[in-house]
């Protein structure tokens, strides 16, 4: 179970790259006023939640 948390956390930050750098590429005005700009930002920061929360999860599996 630990090595499918990992798997899978490895597998959202490489999401998590291929987003800012399409963020880079498409969004030329870095700016929050900027719709793509932001949703992009906020796409890679849902990801980041998501593995806080798994790898959250793997430490108390490690620590019982």
């Amino acid at each position: 179970m630990d090595e499918d948390y990992r798997a899978v956390i490895g597998e959202l930050e490489q999401m998590q790259e291929r987003l800012r750098a399409l963020r880079f590429r498409l969004c030329t005005n870095a700016s929050r006023e900027n719709i793509r700009y932001r949703s992009f930002s906020g796409a890679v920061s849902h990801l980041n939640k998501v593995i806080d929360d798994l790898e959250r999860d793997l430490a108390g599996r490690a620590g019982a």
